[in-house]
């Protein structure tokens, strides 16, 4: 096998001219450079919907599943970022325990997209997002084995992106929750990141349609799964046009999957908008009251999207499946991106 890099190295993608990246690098550097400082919105110091003191639900726990590693240039997670420095991010599934079943909060990535990233992502999303770990992508299915999850009840997508949808097809019988706007977002055309090859064959879609009148904490408007209070879905609109996240009234204390509103913990120290949001406006609004509610709640724990180290950190309490990361190649001299390379290349030639 000849150890645990063996066989990685970096590779241009086939076919592509070194000026045809520098001019891609130019203007990715470009675009982030064009990210202005905005106000901060006002948000009024009240929760809404918030019986106090806290209590939680018996029987409602959080769990987390790695469920595989994206590759993209830093500078795509915020301006302060590198072109030159590949970050690792956490494709993870939040396995939610409930008395009325099993959820999920994402469905991982598609193993497929990893073995033929510019063939299933096409080659303007492949540029600047890779699949790393090569056939370690394959281990939701196994995580949910090893934690003794029976049937999936539920599976609520903080998107339908790519990264949350890979496995949906493997549950047949799951009610599939997501935004109607998202919904039909994703329905509506060709759009980037999202692989309707995914989810063409789901045959229960539960679709929500957030009230104008129903604010929950410091957000605008929810929607309460199960009628119980232990399950609410927010929206936070601004990543896609229909974003999620999900309350889990666990206990002894709440906890919030931040879905793409906060994909890894440096967004929600540095308020560094990605540059993949569609609506800036909405997701700097939506951001910001979960910094209120953050604030104003003090054992919050908010668990960003794809950043195990920082749900480590924010709930040290919950139980983690998790595979050692793969170890990023060191960019070659002269190549700029860090993407242009395969991650976990070594199963080729194992």
């Amino acid at each position: 096998m000849g150890g645990r890099n063996a066989g990685r190295r970096g590779v241009a993608l086939p076919g592509r001219k070194p000026a045809g990246r520098a001019l891609l690098g130019a203007a990715l550097v470009l675009w982030t450079a064009c990210q202005t400082p905005r106000p901060l919105p006002y948000i009024p110091a009240k929760l809404e919907n918030w019986p106090q003191p806290y209590k939680g639900h018996p029987g409602v726990r959080v769990e987390v599943c790695q469920a595989g590693w994206l590759e993209v240039p830093a500078r795509l997670l915020g301006p302060g970022g590198s072109i030159a420095t590949g970050r690792l991010l956490d494709v993870l599934v939040f396995v939610i325990r409930h008395p009325r079943g099993l959820i999920l909060f994402g469905a991982g990535l598609n193993p497929e997209v990893a073995k033929e990233p510019e063939r299933r992502l096409g080659f303007w999303l492949s540029v600047f997002t890779r699949p790393a770990g090569g056939a370690r992508q394959e281990n939701l299915a196994a995580c949910l084995r090893s934690g003794g999850f029976e049937k999936v009840s539920h599976i609520v997508l903080p998107d339908l992106r790519f990264p949350h949808t890979g496995a949906l097809e493997k549950f047949p019988h799951a009610r599939v929750v997501v935004s109607r706007r998202e919904y039909d977002y994703a329905r509506s055309g060709s759009r980037s990141g999202y692989l309707p090859s995914d989810y063409d064959e789901v045959q229960h879609w539960e679709l929500i349609e957030f009230p104008a009148d129903a604010p929950l904490g410091t957000f605008r408007s929810h929607v309460d799964l199960f009628g119980d209070g232990s399950i609410e879905i927010i929206d936070v609109k601004g990543h896609t046009p229909g974003a999620i996240a999900l309350l889990v009234r666990a206990a002894p204390r709440p906890i919030l999957l931040a879905g793409n509103l906060v994909p890894t913990g440096e967004t929600l120290r540095s308020a560094a908008r990605p540059v993949s949001v569609i609506d800036v406006d909405a997701w700097w609004d939506a951001f910001w009251r979960l910094k209120k509610m953050q604030q104003m709640v003090g054992d919050l724990a908010v668990l960003p999207d794809h950043d195990m180290a920082a749900v480590r950190a924010s709930l040290p309490e919950a139980p983690v499946r998790a595979s050692p990361a793969p170890v990023p190649t060191p960019t070659p001299r002269g190549f700029p991106w860090g993407i242009f390379r395969l991650e976990g290349a070594g199963t080729q030639g194992s």
